[in-house]
């Protein structure tokens, strides 16, 4: 269940995005929504947080509050912490939110909103995030009925799967299909010049097909699973799904054979320009659920 989502906003238009992911989010479960823009605090001798710093995160809250107007369940706070990752994940605890929405602005790694380290150390602390990708904020509403999740082997995968299933459980839509995207980094020939099959290539479609049919068993009776499989670099394979899905789930700090790569590199891949919004899971989060 969503109960509570925490949205960060600046005054760009990745916050606007931000904003409409973590409504249409909270249309699903009725779910409470905090949005805030983080001040980086200044700490030590001498030092004082920079007046600029706390003008443009009051002029992005007062930005909010225009694109929200009277929504009763909508709180709209400052918050502050020596990074923003930091303020996010402490206002994250105090409201016990579900989930942290972010926008992403730029092609830098992971947009302006998730500059840094930001997406990582939410990540890190086992807190999911949702990026919104650019111009989210002006598309025109319709119903999330292609949704996708990337798995492996990983428990990272396996809480990935387990929001995919939160999602179809608590939307009023016909959300009743769930397409289990497997990615082969490095995939092999399928036969050898001779034309005989190439052993490696029949062992890994049959990994690929336990992945597939693991995930499956974890989605609710009812749901109608699709499969695609993906090849070459995860990053960009996973950048490629979302151009014609309404929303992709993926893992990260997994163990599994693409939860390896999705420690930094790949997760941020996917968020930095992606196609749909984008929820990124922590295994932590699902451990924590447990």
């Amino acid at each position: 269940m969503l109960n509570t989502i925490v949205v960060g906003v600046d005054a760009r238009s990745g916050g606007d995005d931000a904003l409409a992911l973590a409504r249409r989010l909270s249309q699903l479960d009725d779910a409470a929504v905090v949005v805030t823009s983080a001040t980086v605090t200044a700490s030590g001798r001498g030092l004082r947080t920079s007046e600029n710093a706390e003008r443009d995160a009051e002029h992005a809250l007062n930005r909010a509050r225009a694109h929200l107007g009277a929504e009763a369940n909508v709180e709209v706070r400052p918050s502050e912490g020596p990074t923003v990752a930091a303020a996010l994940e402490r206002l994250t605890a105090e409201t016990g939110a579900d989930l942290v929405v972010v926008g992403a602005s730029h092609r830098a790694p992971a947009g302006q909103v998730l500059g840094g380290s930001i997406l990582s150390e939410l990540l890190h602390a086992g807190i999911p995030v949702a990026v919104a990708p650019q111009g989210f904020a002006t598309r025109a509403p319709r119903d999330w009925r292609q949704v996708a999740v990337a798995v492996d082997d990983s428990e990272a995968s396996d809480a990935a799967v387990a929001f995919a299933a939160t999602l179809t459980r608590v939307t009023g839509e016909p959300l009743r299909r769930v397409d289990l995207v497997a990615v082969d980094p490095r995939p092999v020939l399928e036969t050898f010049p001779d034309g005989e099959p190439v052993p490696e290539a029949a062992s890994k479609r049959m990994e690929l097909d336990q992945l597939v049919a693991r995930a499956a068993a974890r989605l609710p009776d009812g749901v109608e699973v699709g499969e695609t499989r993906a090849f070459g670099p995860p990053g960009e394979a996973l950048e490629d799904i979302t151009r014609d899905r309404d929303v992709l789930v993926c893992g990260a700090h997994g163990r599994g054979t693409l939860g390896r790569l999705l420690f930094g590199s790949v997760s941020e891949t996917v968020a930095s320009h992606p196609g749909c919004p984008v929820v990124i899971v922590p295994a932590a989060a699902e451990r924590a659920a447990s």
